[in-house]
């Protein structure tokens, strides 16, 4: 599977840690830390996930870990 470098970058952050959903009041539910849009990407595609439903981080599942450690993912 070929992804994109913003793809790729925002698995780094979710790797790092950096990506995380954060109540802004009421029900006001944002995910911070990279683009929301990617993040949702690459939970669809089986790359991340959420440690909680709501309210939890990002993290990398096991394909998502072989798609960071894999040198032939190329840039589009």
């Amino acid at each position: 599977m070929k992804l994109t470098a913003l793809q790729l970058e925002t698995l780094m952050l979710i790797r790092d840690g950096k990506v995380s959903q954060k109540n802004y009041g009421h029900g006001a539910w944002r995910i911070v830390g990279a683009n929301p849009s990617v993040v949702g990407r690459l939970t669809s595609l089986g790359l991340s996930r959420w440690t909680k439903i709501i309210g939890g981080n990002a993290e990398l599942t096991e394909a998502g870990r072989d798609a960071l450690s894999s040198k032939g993912n190329a840039h589009e």
